[in-house]
């Protein structure tokens, strides 16, 4: 119904407003006070039809991505596609104006220059608008985008992990100087990863499972048996690209909601990539306070990735979580890259 509603004024205000111009060439002085005002109204209720459309053509991924657009913006990008129809109009009536100061032998002679100004001049007024609506669509995403990359990077970037993972480290030193000192690199270049890979669109696969395998590393060392974690890194395309820091909050929140880490299977991790589409799979035991816990319940941190994902892969990404029977909990992600 707000389609039709949208589609019908952007009609109303199509065909008027045609109406209106070529009686305005016709009338005299008396009625061209009254028909511009009234052309201007046409003019902005078509503005409003068209900007309508947009926001219903781009509301299925603002209501995933949790930004809806207030009535003041709405206004505003109306107001710019107002203002983009007026200056559309009046070049047509300049040109129209002009046109008929020529005389008639000078028509004769270019008779296809109307319509082919006519038709460039459309085409023009068209491509502003898609220009503005597009623009504000683009701006919306790398706004929230923005917003969501930090609020994953505040969240990877927690105390509780540099105080596990140097706390593990400075029993190493005393115990396995090598294994230390291999930790230590992994934690720098894991800094530096979550640092500076969020001012990149786009990481290759490869990097990407580098640097989860260096968290898992780490994590590895609050582990006191080997077959307490199974790691499982499939890539068929190491350089295919990636949003960077996609996949590190779901390998974290493994390690920081495992119920008992010392119990074989603890944890399993899986990432493949065939045929340009990546799949991840994790799962991990749970608290026994924590079975009966629904999938719907999640923290920030997959609520942000949600957000990024409806951003970055509209369309092309199916992210899961369930609690199954025998009180693990699962993760199933599938991004078309």
């Amino acid at each position: 119904m707000r389609f039709l509603s949208s589609f019908l004024y952007v009609l109303f205000g199509v065909v008027f407003s045609t109406w209106l111009l070529n009686f305005l060439f016709e009338a005299d002085l008396s009625w061209v006070i009254l028909l511009v005002p009234m052309l201007l109204l046409v003019l902005f209720i078509t503005a409003i039809g068209i900007a309508h459309l947009w926001m219903l053509a781009s509301e299925k991924m603002m209501k995933s991505s949790g930004q809806l657009l207030s009535t003041r913006q709405m206004l505003w990008i109306s107001l710019q596609c107002w203002a983009v129809l007026v200056m559309g109009v009046a070049i047509f009536v300049t040109f129209r104006w002009m046109w008929a100061l020529l005389s008639d032998s000078i028509r004769g002679v270019v008779p296809w220059l109307e319509v082919f100004f006519y038709i460039s001049t459309s085409l023009l007024t068209v491509a502003a608008l898609l220009s503005i609506l597009l623009g504000q669509n683009l701006h919306e995403i790398r706004l929230i985008n923005a917003q969501n990359e930090n609020q994953l990077l505040k969240a990877q970037l927690n105390p509780h992990f540099l105080y596990n993972t140097l706390n593990n480290i400075d029993a190493l030193i005393w115990l396995d100087q090598d294994n230390a000192s291999q930790a230590m690199g992994n934690l720098s270049n894991l800094m530096r990863y979550f640092t500076y890979s969020a001012k990149q669109e786009r990481v290759t696969l490869a990097e990407e499972e580098t640097h989860l395998s260096q968290l898992v590393a780490l994590q590895r060392l609050r582990m006191q048996q080997k077959e307490a974690l199974i790691w499982n890194p499939q890539i068929e395309n190491p350089k295919a690209e990636i949003a960077p820091l996609l996949m590190m909050p779901l390998v974290e929140n493994c390690f920081k909601h495992c119920g008992n880490l010392n119990e074989p299977d603890a944890v399993r991790i899986s990432v493949s990539e065939k045929d340009g589409i990546l799949f991840f799979h994790s799962d991990n035991n749970l608290p026994a306070e924590k079975k009966q816990a629904t999938a719907g319940r999640h923290g920030l941190g997959l609520t942000a990735l949600r957000r990024r994902l409806a951003l970055l892969y509209p369309e092309r990404h199916g992210l899961e979580t369930r609690t199954t029977e025998n009180g693990r909990y699962e993760v199933n992600m599938q991004i078309k890259l």
